[in-house]
């Protein structure tokens, strides 16, 4: 995933954090020392279904130590909004790039706000439904791409 500048990848490592209640661990500048000792410990101080939302900041914040996050951990481990705070990004970049991201980062403080109960029990039982495997590797590719001209 390409970012406009290093502040908007900082922007959103924090807000994917505050989706489970941890944008404390990263700042406007990157990761706090308390998110870099978690990172040197795999984050196995979270549960899981937080380590996976960890480790995808962490691959976004440092995409050239490879994935730690699979497919299987974005539509397994994560909780209901964590979940859709990333199915909203990837869909935003792929969309519209780095400025998708931004519309992103505008809009993501709602999705932190919804009745977690109430998502878990509505997204996770029709996952592959709206959202089947395909359609999720061929966002994944698509975010993978190097943004359009105009984006840079």
């Amino acid at each position: 995933m390409y970012f406009h500048d290093e502040k908007q990848r900082h922007a959103v490592c924090r807000a994917l954090l505050a989706t489970i209640g941890r944008a404390d661990l990263w700042t406007e500048t990157g990761p706090t020392e308390d998110a870099e000792r978690l990172d040197e410990a795999d984050g196995t101080d979270f549960e899981e279904r937080d380590r996976a939302l960890f480790r995808l900041v962490w691959d976004l914040h440092h995409p050239h130590r490879g994935p730690r996050v699979t497919l299987n951990d974005l539509r397994f481990k994560l909780s209901a909004v964590p979940q859709l705070a990333v199915l909203r990004l990837l869909l935003a970049y792929a969309s519209r790039g780095s400025r998708g991201v931004d519309v992103w980062l505008s809009e993501v403080e709602q999705v932190t706000h919804l009745d977690a109960e109430q998502l878990d029990g509505q997204l996770l039982g029709r996952i592959d439904a709206p959202f089947g495997a395909n359609h999720a590797i061929a966002i994944l590719d698509a975010a993978r791409r190097s943004p359009d001209a105009d984006d840079k």
